[in-house]
């Protein structure tokens, strides 16, 4: 019996105590990576802010991830680091549409989908998805439709990667 109290206590303690402890780690991320903010180093600047922003999205904090993650962006377009800037902008879109903000993260997810068409594949499918997503939520069921059969098409099928090995 006083087992299972004890239990019961330790579980309370942990659901109350772990947003501070998420928190306190956003923290320590953050003073951690603070050199690298400093640095006049872009790609260091580019890495500290997808990781702080990442985190940030991670810990439900989307307009703080969204701040990092717009930084981040410009510097991968930048940098022409285009793998990563596609990471980047579907995780502004999912941070959109967290937000409830469905015609920026349709914007987002559209400019992405142009840009990745040609790769194909899980992300290409995953953009697909959370588009047609946002657009069932403010009621444009046509293109929801679109966009939700082009993700089970990419879902489906082999990528052009995938062609080349076999």
């Amino acid at each position: 019996m006083i087992l299972s109290q004890r239990i019961i206590v330790l579980f309370f303690l942990s659901i109350v105590t772990m947003p501070y402890l998420a928190a306190n780690n956003l923290d320590s991320l953050e003073n951690a990576l603070q050199s690298k903010i400093i640095s006049d180093n872009a790609s260091e600047l580019l890495e500290a802010y997808w990781e702080i922003g990442y985190a940030n999205y991670t810990s439900d904090n989307t307009g703080k991830a969204l701040e990092y993650l717009l930084k981040a962006e410009k510097l991968a377009i930048s940098l022409n680091k285009n793998e990563l800037k596609s990471q980047i902008q579907y995780k502004i879109g999912l941070c959109y549409i967290a937000s409830h903000k469905y015609e920026e993260a349709i914007s987002v997810l559209t400019k992405l989908i142009q840009d990745i068409s040609g790769e194909g594949g899980k992300p290409l499918a995953d953009a697909c998805y959370r588009l047609a997503k946002a657009y069932q939520v403010i009621g444009n069921n046509e293109l929801s439709f679109e966009y939700h059969f082009k993700a089970c098409l990419l879902y489906t099928s082999p990528s052009p990667r995938d062609r080349q090995k076999s």
